[in-house]
This record gives structure tokens, C-alpha cells and sequence, in this order.
């Protein structure tokens, strides 16, 4: 069966989700699901923080593979300042999440890694 993309997108949810309660962290979901910017509220120990969860897709660019995400929502929109604090890539390929400040993800329309320089994003590892 092939997922499609938006249940893709929820499956990364549930996985970040699982992944914070078991390291102890206590995880909220707006109800009305539709807070723009984020998709979880996550109690860390600085305090209550906006989490934005994007998958990652795996693409082939001129011979190298590479990891990208999205950090933008609804047509290529940059998110506002504020509108998350964190945001959480999963990747199911690499069974990894990163959780990447705001202030690092927002400088960019979409975040990109060869595969050869997984090292890069290791300061993020969830």
C-alpha cells in the first residue's frame, strides 16, 4: 500500500510524538488541529515550546543522495517568526529526527544534506 503524502505526514507526528514521550517529555496536540505553525506544544526543560513536525523525502541529485525538508507550509509560505520554536524532522529512511531551532530552519525555504555529510545535522539529533 502507498501512503499518501498528508498520511505520511501524520505518521511523522505520531513517530515524533512517540519519540518525545519516551524520552520524558510530556506532549501536547492542539485539538482543533489547525494551530498555523505548529503541531505540538512540548514541555522541555526551558519550558512550554511550539513544535512544527516535517517529514523528510530522500532525492537523488546528480549522483549524490540527499536529505531535504520543507520549512515552508500552504503553497511555499515561509512560516512566521514565532510561529514555532522547533522544528522536527523525521526521517523514516535514516530513523532519525532532528529537532532544528526556528532560528537555524527559518533561514531557509527548504533545509538540504547530502547523505555523506549526515555529521551536519548531528548537533540536532533527537
Amino acid at each position: 500500500m502507498i501512503l499518501s503524502s498528508q498520511a505520511l505526514g501524520a505518521v511523522a507526528e505520531l513517530e515524533f510524538a512517540k519519540q518525545a514521550i519516551l524520552k520524558g517529555y510530556p506532549v501536547s496536540k492542539p485539538l482543533d488541529g489547525c494551530q498555523p505553525g505548529y503541531d505540538f506544544i512540548v514541555e522541555m526543560p526551558e519550558g512550554l515550546r511550539k513544535v512544527q513536525v516535517k517529514k523528510t523525502c530522500h532525492v537523488e541529485y546528480k549522483g549524490a543522495k540527499r536529505m531535504q525538508v520543507r520549512t515552508t507550509h500552504g503553497g511555499w509560505k515561509p512560516y512566521e517568526e514565532g510561529a514555532y520554536d522547533y522544528l522536527a524532522a523525521v526521517s523514516f529512511e535514516a530513523n532519525r529526527i532532528w529537532l532544528i531551532p526556528h532560528s537555524d530552519a527559518s533561514a531557509v525555504t527548504g533545509l538540504t544534506k547530502s547523505d555523506r555529510k549526515i555529521s551536519d545535522w548531528d548537533k540536532y539529533l533527537f
